[in-house]
């Protein structure tokens, strides 16, 4: 969900799926559980941003209507509760060991979308919830200077 994204619109899945950036608030809940020293499993419950919003812009619909980011319900009519389950892999970089970061997740809002598949018919057609997946992976490629435990992430 960052504003600058190498990765293209493809990058902001989970904000598009309604889940807010690091600059806006929604309030949420969210508990990790590791498993092991790398592995682990997140879960988080959050009032979605409105994704069917006046401007069209979930980010600027948000700040709008919940100034200080701790309004539970939406002045947005379909706004409701995204949820958000990962798993994944991540080691932090050590002396000559690499940082690797392997995540796969869903997210699942039950907000009501615009239905776009019967845009032609009707164009004010609305669905109830949307399902998204991704699977991402992170490796630090370069070690500026591998051998040092106080640089070794950069």
């Amino acid at each position: 969900g960052m504003v600058t994204n190498p990765f293209g619109p493809g990058g902001f899945l989970p904000l598009v799926m309604g889940m807010s950036p690091n600059n806006v608030s929604t309030p949420n809940f969210r508990a990790t559980w590791h498993i092991t020293d790398g592995l682990y499993a997140q879960t988080g419950i959050q009032r979605s941003l409105p994704v069917n919003g006046p401007t069209g812009n979930p980010i600027y619909d948000e700040v709008q209507a919940n100034t200080s980011g701790f309004d539970f319900s939406s002045s947005v009519p379909g706004t409701r509760v995204l949820y958000t389950n990962e798993l994944g892999y991540r080691t932090q970089a050590a002396p000559d060991k690499p940082q690797t970061w392997l995540r796969a997740g869903v997210l699942y809002n039950s907000s009501t979308f615009k239905d776009y598949s019967r845009l032609l018919a009707n164009p004010a057609a609305t669905t109830d919830g949307a399902v998204g997946f991704y699977v991402l992976g992170d490796y630090q490629v370069w070690q500026q200077a591998p051998s040092s435990p106080f640089t070794a992430y950069r």
